[in-house]
């Protein structure tokens, strides 16, 4: 049970925003302590949740900081903005999340689930800057003029040559069910997102596979934590922030044993993003038939490089069973 003093101290915390990014991160390389862990997740979450417009510098300088080496990447400043109020029925719902044992119900897939949820408790204010914010993002904007993205077409793709980005493609799609885009775009209706938030959702559900294929990330749960930083550093993606704002504060509550490596992943996998060239945009119709090693030479991309094994939860969540 987590006690009402520290929930209401680190609910303060968010709502202050305060304390160096860098300097937090350094200190918990050097040595984890739980005011520093609650410090730099209270950064995370109030990103994610109320002040979108520093989640490239709250990322950017904890990264530097843990990694010991700067982000190389083009400087993208929002415009800032007050914070929005979080509200009481947002916190009784992460308290609720955050008290739920790893065991006993959250599990990876529950976890997505759950933060979904919390998403829908946040200010209606937050998709519009969520927006502006994502136009900073080198090659949004022009990706976004271009309108919808067309559907893939299945027939290109059984066209491809084996090896190929466009084979590689299509046997993860056959593998998650079929469907080359992860949800029907249009059930969702993501055409009444403030734009470019209607292109870039739909973008997401269509090219997910291929930003991890193209990037090296594996099919577990690690690796797409990893991903979803990775998208995160590519174009401020709100619901990536969400879930790791949310997942590293709750590991910091906990002291869990996962948080070193559940830090590393979000950094490690923020840094391939903003260092990554920007990938929205990319006529992937026009790379099917190339081999992957191809693909990644042209376009200028690096394998995702991590100290820990891909299956590290799954070893984890076995051992606890």
């Amino acid at each position: 049970m987590i006690s009402m003093t520290t929930r209401r101290g680190f609910e303060a915390m968010v709502s202050a925003a305060g304390g160096d990014p860098n300097a937090l991160a350094r200190g918990l390389k050097r040595e984890t302590t739980g005011v520093g862990l609650r410090a730099l997740a209270a950064l995370a979450l109030s990103a994610a949740v109320s002040a979108p417009e520093r989640l490239i510098q709250v990322y950017d300088e904890a990264a530097t900081g843990w990694r010991d080496e700067p982000i190389v990447a083009t400087t993208v400043r929002p415009a800032r903005s007050t914070a929005e109020p979080v509200s009481p029925a947002f916190w009784d719902a992460f308290w609720t999340l955050a008290e739920a044992p790893i065991h006993e119900g959250q599990d990876p897939t529950a976890f997505t689930g759950r933060v979904a949820w919390l998403a829908g408790l946040l200010s209606p204010n937050l998709p519009g800057r969520v927006a502006a914010c994502a136009l900073a993002y080198p090659g949004v904007r022009d990706a976004a003029a271009a309108g919808e993205p067309a559907r893939f077409d299945r027939k290109d793709l059984e066209a491809c040559p084996a090896n190929s980005l466009g084979a590689a493609f299509l046997a993860a799609a056959t593998a998650q069910g079929g469907s080359l885009e992860l949800l029907d775009r249009d059930a969702l209706g993501l055409a009444h997102l403030p734009a470019p938030l209607d292109y870039v959702n739909v973008r997401i559900l269509q090219c997910h596979e291929l930003w991890r294929i193209v990037g090296g990330y594996e099919q577990t749960e690690l690796h797409r934590m990893a991903l979803s930083a990775f998208q995160m550093g590519q174009f401020g993606h709100h619901y990536s922030s969400l879930l790791l704002g949310v997942a590293f504060a709750v590991l910091a509550l906990e002291r869990s044993e996962d948080t070193i490596m559940v830090l590393d992943t979000i950094f490690s996998g923020w840094a391939h993003g903003r260092q990554s060239p920007p990938l929205l945009g990319v006529p992937w119709e026009t790379l099917w038939h190339l081999p992957v090693e191809t693909v990644r030479a042209q376009l200028g991309v690096k394998t995702y490089a991590s100290r820990w094994p891909a299956d590290s939860f799954l070893r984890r969540f076995s051992q606890a069973a």
